[in-house]
């Protein structure tokens, strides 16, 4: 009859033992997952008023816009007392250099249409590595949360397996020898 009190005994003892190594585990997971650790000891900073360090970083911005404004002021006189014909030389003349004026205008916007369109470009090209990057991150981030997680979780199996050996003692001790 000893020897069943003793095997009584122990296999409660190892159960208790097991429970207490899988809550432990269960705990210590959950603790990290919420990040217990760091919330508690910023409450024991608040409790014990402690300063806190806050910096934050501002970074001026200028923002400088040219507005190239260009005057064009030519004045034309059409001489009246010029004949038909010189009339419409002065007139030629006059086209020709009002169109003058508007190619390096012309040259500048088509210069600018190239660069938006490059810019565009880039853009594009920097989005998709960056979400390129992104996704990569967060593969590699998942990762390392599955794989701490089931170290945290080695505890609570460790509990478990004690747990099912008090059960197998217990089980084994209520046979009567």
């Amino acid at each position: 009859m000893s020897i069943v009190r003793h095997m009584h005994w122990l296999s409660t003892t190892i159960q208790l033992v097991g429970t207490v190594v899988t809550g432990y585990g269960l705990l210590y997971a959950y603790g990290r997952a919420k990040r217990l650790p760091a919330r508690l000891i910023a409450w024991f900073r608040r409790i014990l008023h402690r300063p806190r360090n806050i910096v934050i970083g501002a970074l001026p911005t200028i923002i400088k816009v040219d507005t190239g404004t260009a005057d064009v002021n030519i004045e034309f006189k059409l001489d009246e007392n010029a004949t038909t014909e010189q009339q419409f030389a002065q007139l030629q003349t006059y086209v020709r250099e009002l169109r003058g004026m508007f190619v390096p205008i012309n040259a500048a916007i088509d210069r600018l249409d190239k660069a938006v369109e490059q810019a565009r470009e880039h853009a594009d090209t920097v989005a998709a590595q960056a979400l390129t990057d992104a996704k990569t991150e967060l593969q590699r981030f998942r990762d390392e949360l599955n794989e701490i997680q089931a170290v945290d979780l080695r505890i609570a199996a460790v509990g478990a397996f004690i747990m099912a050996a008090g059960y197998l003692l217990s089980y084994f001790g209520s046979f009567r020898f």
